[in-house]
């Protein structure tokens, strides 16, 4: 049987010239683990929510052991079935006000989840934080498929920032607008609490020391405007809602244009549903993909490796961009 290496995520990362990085629900964990908080491990997500506790939503739910994006699939798929065979409007209309419910849910649960900020930094919590923000400038490109606020406080905690969105001030708009910039350097394909819809584009929060960023998302939420978040199920139906946003659109078809070397930290990868990240990074030039993961087994290391193989033949591309699993375990994101 095929033994795949595992190399050392570390070591790796220092070895590459040019990289880019592309951070998954794992980096929230990882920061759970430094800082004793359980704000970023989503097992709790279910009693965050205002679902009904018997409804048949949260079975579903239950059933799909608290997988948001596995119960969006679910109820999908019975959409598509109903219209097939022409059940009534009324019980597809159903089904699709609880995909919008589900939405909503996940949402204010992500949103619940979350600590108010680092206004309140300990001097160790402050060496932790600083040493997050050591890791993240090492990369030309940042993209985060979660839609927590943890990458914005790292990157806005005191001056300066670090690196750039594509959002500028406008004096037709209260928040920030998109503005396509190819300089800027984080990117957020799947949407994010700070980021609203504007049309077929997006704007950005703005928040001040007085008005922090937590406080403006609960308040849209509570006001019904609900922010951009990409929860599909599968990497098909997450592309869907990709191109029918401009912002998003923009960020995705950054993906394909990566260079150097590619990092991912803590992203799923399984069962399709982040075929379409997989797709772009495998037509892109990068050198070369390093997929992180936190004390991979050889099983988990052979499925991840089959998950890029079967992209890479339902592409059928030329070239071939070489693929390596590496183990972040001893990744110092927070070490001081």
């Amino acid at each position: 049987m095929f033994e795949p290496r595992i190399l050392n995520f570390e070591k790796e990362l220092c070895r590459a010239d040019k990289k880019n990085i592309i951070i998954g629900n794992g980096f929230g964990i990882s920061f759970d683990e430094a800082f004793g908080t359980k704000c970023f491990n989503w097992n709790n997500l279910l009693e965050l929510c205002e679902i009904v506790e018997g409804s048949p939503l949260h079975a579903l739910l239950q059933e799909c052991n608290l997988d948001f994006e596995l119960a969006h699939q679910k109820l999908h798929n019975a959409i598509d079935v109903f219209v097939k065979y022409g059940e009534h409007e009324d019980k597809i209309r159903l089904y699709l006000q609880q995909v919008d419910l589900l939405r909503e849910q996940l949402v204010l649960a992500v949103s619940a989840s979350h600590p108010n900020s680092f206004a309140n930094a300990t001097p160790e919590m402050n060496a932790k934080i600083e040493s997050g923000r050591r890791f993240l400038r090492q990369f030309d490109e940042i993209y985060s498929l979660n839609y927590d606020l943890l990458l914005y406080w790292l990157r806005c905690y005191k001056k300066p920032y670090i690196g750039a969105d594509s959002f500028c001030k406008s004096n037709e708009h209260e928040n920030l607008v998109f503005s396509p910039d190819d300089s800027s350097n984080f990117l957020f394909p799947h949407g994010a609490l700070f980021l609203n819809r504007n049309g077929i584009s997006a704007t950005k929060v703005r928040s001040s020391k007085y008005d922090p960023i937590l406080a403006v998302v609960e308040r849209n939420i509570d006001n019904g405007v609900f922010p951009i978040t990409v929860s599909e199920g599968t990497g098909k139906q997450k592309l869907e809602v990709i191109r029918g946003n401009k912002y998003l659109s923009y960020c995705y078809d950054r993906l394909q244009k990566v260079e150097g070397s590619v990092f991912t930290f803590g992203c799923s990868f399984m069962c399709g549903k982040d075929e379409h990240i997989i797709q772009q990074l495998l037509r892109s030039p990068a050198e070369k993909i390093v997929i992180g993961e936190y004390a991979p087994d050889k099983a988990r290391a052979i499925q991840l490796l089959n998950e890029f193989e079967q992209v890479q033949k339902k592409q059928g591309n030329r070239r071939q961009v070489p693929v390596f699993i590496a183990d972040t375990s001893d990744t110092g994101v927070w070490k001081t």
